[in-house]
């Protein structure tokens, strides 16, 4: 058994010549074939473990089925690499962790917060608009859902609404934002560590996911409660701090699927180096 190091948390795995098993949460996650299917022409891994084990005599003939273990040892490192990068992006609790850092660094700030989400209750944009109806800054709002009409009809003009239509508009305001708000709860959420991939500070409640991809003071601030006045005041702080934007970007790209890879990459060769002594 071996433990692979996933951001915060602690996944054991046991690459096994028949059989792999992925422990998370000291539940068993993934007890799955070690076999891989691969694309002859491209060399492209295009399915892992049980689906890969169907396709065993069955398969067309550009595709190959393969073992990356043999007694134990690891034959093919690629194939490895590939078979638990897939494995553990098929878990539903870790898969939203991943996110592909399209969004670039954006140093030039303008004078607006942002925040972008479903508007819908659990997201609880309701809170950030009472808050910016107790002062002059500017907010933007992006995003549609069932909460919009009711959201514009309490804003007072220091707010504006865009509905959303892609991800390239959505990076435009989030990347010029001086700050992200966010006041829903998450396991994860995605948006506020893409907005930090813009360079952008977050403000965010401290419950959930936030707490691990937010630094205190260095990437965004916090607020304890769901609660306007917090979110004031946690604003009121930010005002406070010089942010640096590089900084910002860089954390973020923790949770990148090519940070991920090369993690990836260094958990099978630590496992190929164990079994050589």
């Amino acid at each position: 058994m071996s433990f692979f190091d996933f951001l915060t948390e602690e996944i054991a795995i046991d690459l096994g010549t028949a059989n792999t098993l992925i422990i998370h949460n000291d539940k068993v996650v993934i007890d799955s074939p070690s076999i891989v299917a691969r694309d002859r022409v491209s060399g492209k891994i295009i399915a892992v473990g049980n689906e890969a084990n169907l396709m065993q005599g069955k398969t067309h003939e550009n595709i190959k089925t393969i073992r990356p273990l043999k007694d134990g040892v690891i034959a093919d490192f690629d194939a490895s690499e590939q078979m638990i990068s897939l494995f553990i992006k098929s878990i539903p609790a870790l898969k939203k962790k991943f996110f592909s850092p399209s969004f670039k660094l954006q140093r030039n700030k303008e004078n607006y917060f942002v925040t972008a989400c479903r508007l819908e209750p659990y997201k609880r944009v309701d809170l950030i608009v009472q808050a910016f109806n107790k002062t002059d800054e500017n907010l933007i709002i992006i995003g549609s859902g069932s909460q919009y009409n009711y959201l514009r009809r309490i804003a007072s003009k220091n707010i504006k609404f865009i509905e959303y239509s892609n991800s390239s508009v959505v990076y435009n305001y989030v990347s010029q934002a001086k700050a992200f708000i966010h006041a829903g709860i998450e396991d994860f959420g995605i948006a506020p560590v893409e907005a930090q991939a813009c360079g952008t500070p977050v403000i965010a409640i401290k419950k959930g996911g936030l707490k691990e991809t937010v630094i205190e003071n260095k990437t965004g601030v916090f607020f304890e409660k769901q609660d306007p006045n917090a979110i004031l005041e946690a604003m009121n702080r930010f005002n406070k701090i010089d942010f640096d934007y590089e900084f910002i970007r860089n954390q973020s790209l923790k949770y990148s699927t090519t940070n991920f890879e090369l993690k990836i990459k260094k958990f099978i060769k630590s496992i190929g180096k164990n079994d050589k002594s």
